[in-house]
């Protein structure tokens, strides 16, 4: 009776957990795709549903994030996060 409700297709993922003190790339993405750019982040809290991230410059702002940010403004290597920053640099026409 349920299994007519059931997807026949099931999608597993990877759940990333962060832990203290690591370090991930946070792409900061502006309005204006000029000003889109890459801060280095380090995980300052580990909760259940979500993460904060303490900026490493002078500045020392706080980035509250969750598990579905991760790959999409959050990156685990400063390589991923380049490579999205191009992306959205790169379809910037100026207009």
């Amino acid at each position: 009776m349920f299994n007519k409700h059931l997807n026949k297709e099931r999608w597993f993922y990877i759940v990333t957990k962060l832990n203290k003190n690591s370090t991930v790339y946070f792409v900061k993405i502006s309005p204006n795709p000029e000003l889109t750019d890459i801060y280095d982040l380090h995980i300052r809290t580990v909760a259940d549903d979500y993460y904060v991230g303490l900026d490493s410059t002078t500045t020392k702002h706080a980035y509250i994030f969750s598990d579905r940010d991760i790959n999409e403004t959050i990156f685990l290597n400063k390589a991923d996060a380049l490579e999205k920053l191009m992306e959205i640099k790169g379809g910037y026409n100026g207009n």
